[in-house]
């Protein structure tokens, strides 16, 4: 996998919780080469009638390389390039691929 955004839910608080995750770090890979662009927010809310967090995320990212995002320990959500066709050439440019999931914290 390329980038792996892991996190750790804490035992159930009453706050809501938003991390902004953006990045245009340049490729060392190629002697001039584009960089990996992502911009994604996460929002992990607390529900106290169910007792549980549930998270969104939305934001863009380029093609390439692997993302992944981990909440205790479990993948919640993930891009694989190769599945979705993709090669380096697909960091040219500031993000082309769309990203709006949600769903419960694993637990």
């Amino acid at each position: 996998m390329g980038s792996v955004i892991a996190f750790k839910i804490p035992a159930p608080v009453s706050n809501d919780l938003g991390i902004n995750m953006r990045g245009a770090p340049f490729n060392p890979l190629p002697p001039i080469g584009p960089d990996i662009d992502w911009n994604m927010v996460l929002t992990v809310t607390y529900d106290p009638q169910t007792r549980r967090h549930a998270y969104s995320l939305v934001g863009i990212h380029d093609g390439f390389p692997a993302y992944q995002l981990r909440l205790n320990g479990e993948v919640v959500w993930s891009h694989d390039p190769i599945d979705e066709g993709q090669t380096p050439l697909s960091l040219i440019g500031t993000g082309e691929f769309a990203v709006l999931d949600s769903g419960l914290v694993p637990l």
